[in-house]
């Protein structure tokens, strides 16, 4: 379809591709596999922490997003734990796929 010369491109036309990557990509014993996958879990909650925390002390933002994030993160630690105390009680391997696709928008 043609746009009309007056008419901004939606917002998916102006989102574009750059690079794609695995970051993990691998079979990992279970020890290794929760260093990896915890410490990611914890970094990602300590930064939505930190914007909390910035936005209480400016006085300023919503940080609804953030309080949410932090709970689903919070969940999904548990459930990694569960799978991988099971991986580690049975010694088993565990496989990881963590693709890293960054798009500018």
């Amino acid at each position: 379809m043609e746009q009309l010369k007056n008419e901004s491109p939606s917002k998916e036309a102006q989102i574009k591709e750059v690079e794609r990557a695995h970051l993990i990509n691998g079979a990992f014993a279970a020890s290794d596999a929760r260093r990896i996958l915890l410490d990611m879990l914890h970094n990602k909650i300590n930064f939505h922490s930190r914007l909390i925390q910035i936005m209480q002390e400016q006085g300023s933002g919503d940080t609804s997003h953030s309080e949410k994030r932090i709970d689903e993160l919070f969940d999904l630690t548990e459930r990694v734990k569960a799978v991988l105390d099971e991986a580690e009680r049975n010694n088993q391997k565990v496989e990881i796929e963590c693709p890293l696709i960054l798009r500018i928008q």
